[in-house]
Order: C-alpha cells, then sequence, then structure tokens
C-alpha cells in the first residue's frame, strides 16, 4: 500500500509547516496530489519551492497554479 493523495485543505498550515511538509516530498515516490488550498501559508513562494521538491510541475505551469486564500 501506497500514499498517492493527500488532502490537507483549511487546516490552517502556516509557511513554515508546508515548508516542512515540503522538505519530505522527494522522498515519497508513489505521491501524486497533495492539496494545500486554502491554507494561511500558501503563497506564490510556497507554490515555487513545492513545484521544486516534486518536479512535476515545470516552474512556468506552478505559477499558473490558482491560490486560494482563506477570507479571515
Amino acid at each position: 500500500m501506497s500514499l498517492q493523495h493527500v488532502d490537507l485543505s483549511a487546516t490552517g498550515l502556516t509557511k513554515d509547516e508546508i515548508k516542512e511538509i515540503g522538505s519530505c516530498l522527494k522522498k515519497t515516490g508513489s505521491l501524486q496530489a497533495i492539496h494545500l488550498s486554502q491554507n494561511p501559508g500558501i503563497d506564490e513562494e510556497i507554490i515555487q519551492f513545492l513545484s521544486e521538491r516534486l518536479k512535476c510541475i515545470k516552474s512556468e505551469e506552478a505559477r499558473k497554479v490558482p491560490v486560494y486564500h482563506s477570507k479571515s
């Protein structure tokens, strides 16, 4: 059994917490999707950081990914 999808949407993750998760992404061989929308730590810098870790989204494509921020 392998982990393929993780949904951490709207869990209140900060930028530092998302970076910690991102630092582990290179070690996952089976992960196909990680959902992090509606977290306060999501911004363009984090999207770039994660896309480099996953190596599945080209940099120019990562910039097209919509960023959703929770309304506080």
